[in-house]
């Protein structure tokens, strides 16, 4: 596995959009871990809402279909 911290990373895309890597190190059977792609989301939102004024309480997740390995793109 590995870094968990650079792994669920988030950098600033085109057009006010956010990119992110979908990393092959945290898959389990048929996709990733559902944890990583919350983690990958949550780090999305902090990078989007002032979190000291609002911080993070809780998240639910729900998952359509698991995405491929690779580049993905996250609009907040």
């Amino acid at each position: 596995m590995g870094s968990f911290g650079t792994d669920t990373a988030v950098r600033e895309g085109g057009g006010g959009a956010l990119e992110c890597l979908i990393d092959q190190d945290w898959w389990v059977f048929a996709g990733p871990n559902g944890g990583s792609l919350a983690a990958i989301v949550v780090r999305a939102l902090q990078a989007r809402v002032d979190t000291a004024e609002r911080p993070l309480r809780s998240l639910t997740v729900q998952y359509q279909r698991a995405p491929g390995p690779g580049p993905a793109t996250l609009e907040v």
